[in-house]
């Protein structure tokens, strides 16, 4: 029978790390004798992609480092359910210091979601494989997620306005609702925005269902796999 899964204090205790450290790199200590939108908004803007970039990047990373472990696709959903909580509380309080619309909050919101719903899908998938080369695999498919497309085609001197539109990077379309934070989304933003949350929903349930799978075939305990290292 296997044991209850325990709440990922680590994860929580290095969200708050990496939080407080991107605070501090784009907000800094010292602050304006007069806080204004206009000076609050690009250091939270900043801020905020700090800490995308931290939750797109940092946390597969960092799952995928770890030995194998049990029930990967449960720990993988306890783990997006727990980083989903801490970016609510951090995206909500910026309404109260900016300017930022409901609507363009939401749609934010909206985003972060499907875009760690997909990385948790891989994760749990590549931990659930038991092989250093899922894992391999996975963290290049967790980067492209986040960078997308176009910088690694201009790596090798490519270009493709096709890949870029479908593949434009999660940190590049953050980027770009950032930017239009001040205004309402018009129906045709809320369509591309759909489509690219469709997108990510499809790898979240792939991946998960992939985790599934892998989880009625487990493998002898001596033929898991962990960061390229046989189990004993």
């Amino acid at each position: 029978m296997s044991q209850a899964i325990s709440p990922p204090r680590g994860l929580v205790v290095a969200s708050g790390i990496w939080i407080v450290g991107a605070g501090f790199l784009t907000i800094g200590t010292r602050f304006p004798v007069q806080l204004t939108p206009s000076n609050v908004t690009p250091a939270v803007r900043l801020m905020l992609i700090t800490c995308c970039a931290g939750l797109l990047v940092a946390w597969p990373l960092y799952r995928l480092s770890q030995p194998w472990q049990e029930r990967a696709a449960a720990r993988s959903l306890l783990d997006a359910v727990t980083l989903i909580c801490l970016w609510q509380l951090l995206l909500w309080p910026v309404r109260l210091a900016t300017t930022w619309s409901v609507e363009s909050v939401v749609a934010i919101d909206l985003w972060m979601i499907s875009c760690l719903a997909s990385v948790a899908g891989i994760i749990a998938a590549a931990t659930a494989l038991q092989h250093p080369v899922a894992r391999s695999a996975a963290i290049i498919f967790a980067l492209l997620i986040a960078i997308g497309a176009p910088l690694p085609l201009a790596l090798i001197g490519e270009s493709s306005a096709m890949l870029n539109g479908i593949f434009p990077g999660a940190l590049t379309t953050l980027i770009a609702m950032l930017e239009a934070t001040s205004t309402v989304p018009q129906q045709a933003q809320w369509r591309e925005l759909a489509n690219g949350a469709l997108i990510n929903g499809m790898v979240g349930l792939i991946g998960f269902s992939g985790a599934l799978i892998a989880g009625k075939f487990d493998l002898p305990t001596g033929t898991r796999f962990a960061s390229g290292r046989r189990l004993r």
